[in-house]
C-alpha cells in the first residue's frame, strides 16, 4: 500500500470535515483543532462527508497557498484525485486558491478561514512567554468570515470591515460603521477564542467606529501608530459588484491540449460526450466535465487540463473550479443547460458505483460508500461496544452535574452537556475524547460555561485528550455511536419545560432522522400537524399509547430506526404503526385538528433541492445589493438583517428579517425575477414560479419544511443577537475573576514582570520626591453647553472651531427636528448600540 492510499485509510467514513497538508508530498492528517487555518506556504486536501438524502456524498477541495511551491500544487491535485479514486470515483472536486475560495469551501468552516505567514502556524498560539508580536487580523465576508493578517497601521481599517488587534494580553475588536452583522459576531467569536487558548488572562475590548475618545480607544490607534486622533479617516467600505450568478454559459471540449467551443447559452446534456472531457465557463466559474469513458491519462491530467483553459482564455487563474463526474452533476451544473433531465440522486450513485466497480474488484465499492466497511471505523474510532466507557454530565450553574447512566442518549434542547469518551489505544495507553454539546435553546452562558469545562477537563487529563464541539442537530456519527440505544433530544431545559409546545393533550411529537446504522437522533418538535412531512417519520407519544407515522417518501432506513426509537419512548405502552394516509380521528384530535402541511406535489424533484440566498446591501454601499448563497443551510442562517431567497422549485419565497431595508427587499424581488428569467433560459423551467413574500415568523409550513429541525416557538420580541452575545460575553469577562481557570491563569500573570516597565518605575522612584496626590477639578468644558440648538443644515457645516462637540451633533438638534431627521424619538436613538447610532449619523450627514 503506497503512503498516499495508507494516509487516506478511514477517510470519508464519518460525516464532517477532514483536512490533510502535503508533506513531501505526502498527505498528513491534521488534528481536529487546526480546522480552517493554512499555512500560505503549504498546500492541503479538504474532504467534506455529508449527507444528501439518504446517501452519503464526498466533496474534496485541494488548497493552494500563495507561496506554495509549483511541486506541492501539483502534489496536491494528485492526491486530490488519488483520494477520489479511493472513495469510488464519485467524489465532487474543487480546486481552491488562498483568498479565492469557493463558497463552498469558505462555509466548511464556521469560524472562518485563516490564513498563517510560511509555513508555521502563527495563529491562536498558546501563551508560552511573555513575548508577544503585535497584529492586525481583517475579517471580511458577508456570510462566511475570511481571516487574514494585514500590516498593524490605520490604513489597513475600512468601515465596512471589523478588525481584531492582538497585543498578547491585550485584545481589540474594531467594528466598522457598517459592517454587516455577521462580521461582528464572527469576530467577537475569533476574540473570545484568543482569549481562551491564553487561559483567559487577556481582556477583550470592544470598538465601534466613531469612538477617539475612549481609554481603550486612544490605545488602540496609538497601536496603529496615531497619535493625533482628530484628524483620524477611516477609507469607507470598498464597493463591489454585485456577484452575478446569470451570465451566459458556453461549453467547449477539450481534446488533446485544444479546446473547441460547441455552444453558447442553449448548451444540451446530449452535446457531451460520454469518452470526452468537456469545459463549461460560467458565472465566473470554470466546470471540468468528465465523461465515464474518459481514458486513464486524461483523468490523471484533468487539473493540467483546466490550467491550460484558464491560460488560453486569459482567465484569472485563481477562479472557482470544480469537477464535475458524468452521472454525479451537481444543481449548479445542471442549471446550465437547457431542460436537462437528470435521474435521481439515488440512481447516479448507484450507476457510478457499478461503473467503477468493473474495473476495481479488490474494493467493495457498494458498501464502501454505503457505509457498511466497518473495519476501518474500528481503526480510526474508539469501540464504544467493549472497550470504551463514557461519563456524561450537564452544565447546572455553570458547573457540572453528572447525569446518570440510564440517561445517556437523552438530551435536553434547553440545555449544555460535557461527555468524556475514555479507551483504551493499540499502544496500551488511555486515550479520552471531550465532546461539550450545545442545545439550541441553551443560553449563552451555559454554552460558554461548557466550552470552559471541557478545557478544565483536558487539563486534569494532562491536556491530551481531543475536544469536539458539538452542536444541537450537527452531531458527527462518531459522536452518535456513543449511544447505541440512539439519541433523543427533548424540549426544555434545566428547571424549564415546553410550555405550550406538546400539544392539548400533552403528547409529545419526535422526528426521526438516522445518519448510519449505529447513529439514531429523535428531535422533538411542537406537538401539531403542521410539523408532519411526507418525507420523514414521527413517532407521537400519547399518554396511552406511542403511534409511529410513516411519511410517504420516507426510507426503509428511518422506518426501522423510528420503530427502535418508539419502543425506547413507549416504556410499557402499546405501540401503533400507521402509513400516511392511515390516520384516524382521534390522531388528528391528539395533534390539534387536522391541518395541511406539506406532502409529496409540494416538494421539488429529487435533483432540484432547494437554494437559499442571502440578499444584502451592507458590503454595497448602499449602491445595489450582494447575492451570497448559503450552501447546507439551516434555520440559523436567517439573517434579520437581510432578505433570504428560497429557491425550492416549485415556489420562490422572499424571507424578509424585521430589521432588513426597503432597498434590500426591492432589490431581492427584482433579483428572483432575473434569476428566473434565466434559469428558463437554460434549463426550461417555467417563468410563472410563483415569488411569495414571508414574513419573519410568520413562515409557512411549506417554508419550514425544507429547513431540518425547525424551531416554531412563538418568537419573543426580537433582539439583536451580536448585541445579546457581547453583553453575554461582558459578564462573563467581568465575572470570570471567580472561575477556577482565572484564577490560574491571574496566578500565571502575577509571575510576569515587565522588564521596561521596572526599569521606568524604579528611575522615577528614584528622581521623584513623596508627593500627596489631591483630586484635580475638572477643566471647564470647551464646547456649548447641550441646551443650545442649532438647525439641521447648519449643523452639517459645523466643526469645534465653532465651539461644538464635533462627535455628539445630533444633541444640538431641536426635537421635533431630531425625530423628523432620525426618524425616531431621542430615546429609541440612544437605546441603541453605539455602532448603529454611529451609522445613523453617518446616513444623517453628522458624523
Amino acid at each position: 500500500m503506497s503512503a498516499s492510499v495508507e494516509a487516506f485509510a478511514g477517510a470519508g467514513k464519518e460525516l464532517g470535515v477532514e483536512i490533510w497538508k502535503v508533506v513531501k508530498f505526502n498527505p498528513v492528517k491534521q488534528p481536529a483543532g487546526k480546522s480552517g487555518r493554512f499555512s500560505k506556504g503549504d498546500c492541503y486536501i479538504v474532504l467534506h462527508t455529508f449527507k444528501r438524502g439518504s446517501s452519503k456524498v464526498h466533496s474534496i477541495h485541494f488548497w493552494l497557498g500563495s507561496k506554495a511551491s509549483q511541486d506541492e500544487s501539483g502534489s496536491a491535485a494528485i492526491l486530490a484525485t488519488t483520494l477520489d479514486k479511493q472513495l469510488g470515483g464519485v467524489a465532487v472536486q474543487f480546486r481552491e486558491i488562498e483568498a479565492s475560495e469557493s463558497e463552498e469551501f469558505l462555509q466548511l468552516f464556521p469560524e472562518g478561514v485563516l490564513y498563517l505567514s510560511g509555513g508555521v502556524a502563527s495563529g491562536f498560539t498558546k501563551v508560552e512567554g511573555v513575548k508577544y508580536e503585535t497584529r492586525l487580523l481583517h475579517v471580511h465576508g458577508l456570510h462566511r468570515a475570511r481571516i487574514a493578517e494585514v500590516p498593524v497601521e490605520v490604513s489597513s481599517l475600512n468601515s465596512g470591515d471589523c478588525f481584531v488587534l492582538d497585543d498578547g494580553l491585550a485584545i481589540y475588536q474594531w467594528n466598522g460603521s457598517t459592517a454587516n452583522l455577521a462580521e461582528k459576531s464572527k469576530v467577537l467569536d475569533i476574540s473570545i477564542a484568543l482569549r481562551n487558548d491564553r487561559n483567559g488572562v487577556p481582556k477583550v475590548s470592544v470598538l465601534e467606529e466613531g469612538d477617539i475618545t475612549s481609554e481603550n480607544a486612544v490605545k488602540f490607534y496609538a497601536k496603529l501608530g496615531v497619535d493625533d486622533l482628530s484628524s483620524l479617516e477611516i477609507a469607507p467600505s470598498a464597493l463591489k459588484e454585485t456577484k452575478t450568478l446569470f451570465s451566459a454559459p458556453a461549453l467547449y471540449k477539450a481534446c488533446e491540449g485544444k479546446f473547441t467551443e460547441v455552444a453558447t447559452d442553449k448548451m444540451k446534456r446530449d452535446m457531451l460526450d460520454t469518452n470526452g472531457m468537456f469545459i463549461v465557463y460560467a458565472g465566473g466559474a470554470l466546470y471540468i466535465w468528465q465523461g465515464r469513458g474518459l481514458p486513464e491519462e486524461d483523468k490523471k491530467a484533468i487539473w493540467t487540463t483546466a490550467t491550460r483553459f484558464l491560460i488560453w482564455k486569459d482567465l484569472p487563474v485563481d477562479m472557482r473550479t470544480q469537477v464535475v463526474k458524468q452521472g454525479l452533476e451537481p444543481p449548479l451544473f445542471e442549471q446550465q443547460f437547457f431542460q436537462w433531465q437528470a435521474e435521481t440522486h439515488k440512481e447516479k450513485l448507484v450507476e457510478a458505483k457499478t461503473a467503477h466497480s468493473k474495473g476495481e474488484t479488490e474494493i467493495d465499492i457498494q458498501a464502501m460508500v454505503a457505509g457498511k466497511t466497518g473495519q476501518v471505523v474500528k481503526d480510526t474510532l474508539p469501540d464504544v461496544s467493549s472497550s470504551g466507557k463514557a461519563k456524561v454530565w450537564r452544565v447546572v450553574d455553570n458547573e457540572l452535574e453528572e447525569v446518570p447512566e440510564d440517561q445517556y442518549g437523552d438530551f435536553l434542547a434547553g440545555d449544555s452537556y460535557v461527555l468524556k469518551y475514555s479507551y483504551a489505544a493499540k499502544q496500551g495507553a488511555d486515550q479520552h475524547m471531550i465532546y461539550y454539546w450545545q442545545g439550541q435553546d441553551s443560553s449563552v452562558q451555559e454554552k460558554a460555561a461548557s466550552a470552559a469545562q471541557a478545557v478544565k477537563l483536558d487539563d486534569e487529563l494532562g491536556g491530551s485528550a481531543v475536544q469536539v464541539r458539538v452542536v444541537q442537530n450537527n452531531e458527527p456519527t462518531h459522536f452518535l455511536h456513543l449511544f447505541p440505544e440512539g439519541m433523543i433530544v427533548q424540549l426544555g431545559g434545566h428547571g424549564s419545560k415546553p410550555e405550550g409546545r406538546e400539544g392539548p393533550t400533552g403528547a409529545a411529537l419526535y422526528q426521526v432522522k438516522a445518519t448510519s446504522p449505529q447513529g439514531i437522533r429523535a428531535v422533538q418538535l411542537t406537538t401539531s400537524a403542521l410539523s408532519l412531512n411526507s418525507g420523514d417519520v414521527f413517532v407521537l407519544v400519547e399518554k396511552s399509547k406511542v403511534v409511529v407515522w410513516e411519511g410517504s417518501m420516507s426510507t426503509k432506513e428511518e422506518k426501522e430506526f423510528a420503530s427502535k426509537i418508539a419502543k425506547r419512548l413507549a416504556d410499557s405502552k402499546d405501540v401503533q404503526t400507521i402509513g400516511e394516509g392511515e390516520e384516524d380521528d382521534a390522531f388528528w384530535e391528539v395533534l390539534g385538528g387536522k391541518q395541511e402541511y406539506p406532502k409529496v406535489g409540494d416538494l421539488g424533484p429529487p435533483e432540484c433541492p432547494p437554494r437559499l440566498f442571502q440578499v444584502s446591501d451592507a458590503t454595497t454601499g448602499g449602491s445595489g445589493v450582494d447575492v451570497e448563497e448559503i450552501f447546507h443551510f439551516s434555520q440559523a442562517d436567517l439573517d434579520e438583517r437581510d432578505v433570504m431567497m428560497l429557491d425550492t422549485f416549485r415556489e420562490i419565497f422572499l424571507w424578509v428579517g424585521k430589521d432588513s431595508r426597503q432597498q434590500e427587499k426591492k432589490g431581492a424581488f427584482d433579483l428572483a425575477q432575473k434569476y428566473l428569467e434565466e434559469v428558463s433560459k437554460v434549463n426550461g423551467r417555467s417563468c410563472d414560479v410563483p415569488i411569495t413574500y414571508v414574513s419573519s415568523g410568520q413562515e409557512p409550513p411549506i417554508f419550514k419544511c425544507h429547513f431540518v429541525g425547525w424551531d416554531d416557538t412563538k418568537e419573543p420580541a426580537f433582539v439583536d443577537p451580536y448585541d445579546s452575545k457581547l453583553k453575554n460575553f461582558e459578564e462573563e469577562q467581568a465575572n470570570s475573576t471567580a472561575t477556577e481557570l482565572l484564577k490560574v491563569a491571574q496566578e500565571r500573570t502575577k509571575a510576569f514582570v515587565d522588564p521596561l516597565a521596572k526599569k521606568e518605575e524604579s528611575q522615577e522612584a528614584a528622581a521623584t520626591p513623596a508627593v500627596t496626590l489631591t483630586p484635580v477639578q475638572p477643566a471647564e468644558f470647551k464646547y456649548k453647553p447641550l441646551k443650545d440648538v442649532f438647525p439641521y443644515e447648519k449643523l452639517k457645516t459645523m466643526t469645534a472651531v465653532d465651539g461644538i462637540d464635533p462627535a455628539h451633533k445630533e444633541d444640538y438638534l431641536s426635537e421635533e427636528e431630531f425625530k423628523e431627521i432620525f426618524k425616531k424619538t431621542r430615546k429609541e436613538y440612544k437605546d441603541q448600540p453605539a455602532w448603529r447610532q454611529v451609522q445613523n449619523k453617518k446616513e444623517c450627514g453628522l458624523f
